[in-house]
């Protein structure tokens, strides 16, 4: 060169955008010991990698955008996106871990056969007794029950968030007693001091007789 000549060049500078992810939900809920599925609605960029940071406590398998964990806590998550291109990117992740619902059927009771009676069951939004048959409303938190022997009734509820647990109920259903009073009397109020009252009634063990009126009884 002589200091007089010159020259051009170029280059040419291409702007790739970063990947990004959208996931079908975020956040997401799982609850306490099941495992989520963990997907995408969409993604742009012809993606390489994908990290996750922290890694799942519980990494039950798969990788990338079809990761299943099984979180014990909930927690947010850095996913970590890179392209073809070299391009990175980081999108979060929410996980929220839900916790069972505190399933109650009530005590264990008894009742009388051919006596209609209620259940209660509460901790959930959603309710299902079993057996059905034997309940006039099996969705209700309250149905009115109707059995003639030893049952056990089991309630699953479930929450809001499809997080689902179970109780169950023991009723113990007795038979009504064989109450008999005895035959008609017939006395003179003279002659008799003492009267013998009571037929053959017959019952469970525990059955209380009660007369009326106890005077001079």
């Amino acid at each position: 060169m002589n200091g007089k000549c010159g020259g051009i060049d170029s280059v040419l500078v291409t702007v790739k955008k970063r990947p990004t992810i959208t996931f079908t939900r975020n956040p997401y809920e799982v609850c306490t010991g099941d495992t989520l599925q963990v997907d995408t609605l969409s993604s742009t960029g012809t993606l390489v990698s994908i990290l996750i940071n922290p890694i799942p406590t519980v990494l039950v398998g798969g990788s990338g955008i079809n990761l299943r964990v099984a979180p014990l806590v909930s927690e947010s998550y850095d996913v970590i996106l890179a392209d073809a291109n070299g391009c990175i990117d980081t999108s979060k992740l929410v996980i929220n871990v839900v916790a069972p619902p505190n399933v109650y059927a009530g005590k264990d009771t008894i009742e009388c056969a051919g006596t209609p009676f209620q259940l209660v069951a509460t901790g959930a939004s959603v309710y299902s007794w079993s057996p059905s048959a034997l309940l006039d409303k099996p969705n209700s938190p309250t149905p009115v029950a109707n059995a003639d022997s030893l049952t056990e009734f089991i309630v699953i509820g479930t929450t809001q968030a499809g997080c689902a647990a179970s109780d169950t109920v023991i009723v113990d259903v007795k038979a009504l007693p064989r109450v008999d009073a005895g035959n008609p009397l017939i006395v003179c109020s003279d002659t008799v001091t003492t009267i013998r009252l009571g037929g053959s009634p017959t019952g469970d063990p525990t059955t209380r007789f009660v007369w009326s009126p106890n005077i001079d009884l």
